[in-house]
């Protein structure tokens, strides 16, 4: 049975890890760590954006009909967006999310812990 549980012990350690950053921009980045390692799980990379990849699993994983699938998947490309503006360093583009970082990283630290614990359950 811990064998089963193996993949989940780098995106739990993330998620745990993000609790003790300092900014809402390293929570983020440790959140999509994690979102990554549950959702690609070993895979060399992805044919779509990973903020879109990760969104439509989650958004069907968690959402209960379209509009909250649709939704979700919404705040983690948003979510990519910012992560990809702050990690290429990108600052000028990067002033126009520092008003919403707060709320999305709010969201995506909710839906990781969500789907965590649907993986754990299940």
């Amino acid at each position: 049975m811990a064998s089963e549980k193996q993949p989940l012990i780098f995106p739990l350690s993330h998620y745990n890890h993000a609790f003790y950053r300092d900014t809402d921009e390293e929570v983020l980045l440790d959140h999509l760590i994690a979102f990554e390692s549950l959702i690609f799980g070993g895979e060399k990379s992805s044919i779509e954006p990973a903020g879109k990849v990760i969104g439509i699993a989650i958004g069907m994983l968690l959402g209960t009909d379209k509009k909250q699938r649709d939704q979700i998947k919404s705040i983690l490309v948003n979510a990519y967006k910012i992560r990809n503006t702050y990690v290429h360093g990108n600052l000028d583009k990067f002033t126009d999310y520092k008003e919403i970082i707060s709320e999305i990283t709010v969201c995506i630290e909710d839906y990781l812990r969500n789907a965590l614990r649907r993986f754990v359950e299940e």
